[in-house]
């Protein structure tokens, strides 16, 4: 029998040990205030780089995107990285770029190379900012550096990134979080928001475990399976700093009927997962409080609603909205509108 026992544990018993303790320790925190080590990505303080920069916060991507195309030619990269991370967070695509033809949005936004360009972001230096963002663009990546990868970003001051990664290692069927354990993730430092990662991979057991750490008002328990008290939601949405994307937004659409706004906000833009996922670029170059106060930060809010739903399924969550928070209804069919496509020959004529 214990010939038997030590076979089934075997070698592999340690070694998914380590791989529950490195995503328990993915699954942590940051340090409040915590700095980039590596200092500031290179050509992020070049007064040409910071015109951009700003043109493309207050949502004017016809003079921000070649300004930064040009940057990016000429070297900069910190362009690079930004033109990068835009070209792959669909969110941060305003309605300029989406209204180009292949021909021209390819130059614009990638580098030369293959049939439709390449990404900037491996073209973008040594930052270890880059490189782990590189890292995790790659579909390989949740066996091939991709949990390095993520601490990196934890490490340098990017946290919504890092909270991001661990979203992907998951969906990539990273084997850690089948190992890891309620007692894991006791720590006051583990990321309460993505609790239902763990309990997604977790057996019936360490299931019930897991959903009695989250909170009868979250709104993630709905992922679990979980009741959510009722009024939950809307009390979360007015504590929970994950929610801080909706606040920046209803803020500014609907401030006076933020409760209202801030609850079709969370219906509309598909719930918890999708939420978590609004973020800046890359805080190395731009907070996350200034993203979310910006126009273009605004406008990718909205934008995440646009793309949660189907064309028919988007006029069903209007008329919900309508009915609930018709200043955030009018805010999105506004948003629609500019994304909308019109062709010279449909116009009306004067």
């Amino acid at each position: 029998m214990n010939i038997t026992r030590r076979s089934q544990r075997g070698p592999g018993a340690p070694f998914r040990r380590l791989l529950a303790a490195a995503l328990a320790a993915l699954l942590t925190l940051p340090a409040a205030g915590g700095a980039a080590l590596a200092g500031p990505v290179p050509g992020s303080d070049d007064d040409d780089f910071r015109r951009a920069r700003a043109a493309w916060l207050q949502d004017d991507e016809a003079s921000a995107l070649p300004a930064l195309a040009q940057l990016a030619a000429d070297g900069n990269r910190a362009a690079r990285l930004l033109l990068g991370r835009i070209d792959t967070m669909p969110i941060l695509q305003g309605p300029y770029l989406a209204h180009l033809p292949a021909a021209e949005r390819n130059p614009l936004m990638r580098a030369p190379g293959g049939l439709s360009g390449l990404n900037w972001l491996p073209f973008a230096g040594e930052h270890p900012v880059v490189r782990a963002l590189d890292t995790l663009r790659r579909p390989y990546s949740a066996e091939d550096g991709g949990m390095e990868a993520a601490e990196t970003l934890k490490r340098e001051g990017e946290p919504l990134a890092a909270r991001a990664a661990a979203m992907v290692l998951a969906g990539r069927g990273h084997p850690g979080l089948r190992h890891m354990t309620p007692e894991t993730l006791r720590s006051p430092l583990i990321d309460r928001e993505l609790l239902f990662l763990v309990w997604r991979h977790a057996d019936r057991d360490a299931r019930d475990r897991v959903g009695a750490m989250v909170s009868d008002i979250h709104p993630q328990r709905a992922l679990m399976g979980l009741s959510v008290a009722p009024e939950g939601t809307a009390l979360w949405l007015r504590e929970s700093r994950a929610a801080a994307p909706l606040v920046a937004l209803c803020s500014v659409v609907c401030p006076a009927d933020a409760s209202a706004c801030l609850t079709g906000a969370y219906r509309a833009v598909g719930g918890h997962e999708l939420l978590l996922r609004i973020a800046s670029p890359a805080e190395s170059l731009i907070s996350q409080e200034e993203f979310l106060a910006s126009p273009r930060g605004r406008a990718s809010v909205l934008r995440r609603m646009m793309l949660a739903h189907t064309l028919r399924a988007r006029g069903e969550m209007l008329a919900r909205l309508q009915e609930r928070a018709p200043c955030l209804a009018a805010a999105l069919e506004a948003e629609i509108e500019r994304y909308r496509r019109r062709l010279p020959a449909l116009e009306p004529r004067p």
